[in-house]
This record gives structure tokens, C-alpha cells and sequence, in this order.
């Protein structure tokens, strides 16, 4: 099955400026330093011990040889400094609740209103 478009060339420059748009955003950024443990542990004032429990955990991406981990700069940057949360500190402290325990609390809840 073959489609065919016809097109005004207002409508070209328009979809060329579109395309352009979206592979400017999708241009791969300026690589980040690469730092190792011990300078990654300095920046951040921790332990090499923890820049690599973060490593091992998946909260820092491992880059370089297994003998020689580096760590991207804007990434430690990122978990030694995370965006504020909209929802606060509640949000953080919430638990998983059973539905059976929940059930009794509404119950006793509501048998005391």
C-alpha cells in the first residue's frame, strides 16, 4: 500500500522546524567528569565505602573497568543533592498498611464517631 502526501512548502518548513526541534532535544549533552571512588567519596564527604554501597544498590551508575570504577560527577551530584520532594516528609514516612488492618482501624473509627 503506498500513501502519498502532498504538502505546502509552509508545511515543510514547519515539519523540518518540528524534526529539528525534537533532535535538538534528544542530542546527547556534554559527557559528564568521570571521578574515581576515592575523589567521588571527597566530593560527596562520605566513605569510598558508601560511594560503593551506591554503586552496588543501582543509586550511582558503575562507568570504567570493574578494577577501576569512575563515577559521573553530575550524577553523584545528583544523589548527594536530590530535588526536594513535592510531597514532604509524610510522604516518605508512609508504611504499607493490610487491608485487614486497615478494615479494624476504620471499623474502631467509625464506632467511636
Amino acid at each position: 500500500m503506498n500513501i502519498t502526501f502532498t504538502l505546502t512548502d509552509g508545511q515543510i518548513e514547519e515539519l523540518a522546524q518540528r524534526v529539528a526541534e525534537i533532535l535538538a532535544d534528544r542530542a546527547p549533552s556534554e559527557p559528564s567528569e568521570q571521578l574515581t571512588v576515592a575523589q567521588a567519596a571527597a566530593l560527596a564527604g562520605v566513605s569510598t565505602k558508601t560511594v560503593r554501597n551506591w554503586m552496588s544498590a543501582g543509586r550511582l551508575v558503575r562507568h570504567g573497568a570493574p578494577r577501576a570504577p569512575r563515577v559521573a560527577r553530575d550524577e553523584l551530584l545528583a544523589v548527594i543533592d536530590p530535588q526536594p520532594r513535592s510531597e514532604g516528609r509524610a510522604a516518605r514516612k508512609r508504611r504499607r498498611v493490610r487491608p485487614q488492618t486497615a478494615a479494624r482501624t476504620f471499623a474502631r473509627m467509625a464506632r467511636e464517631v
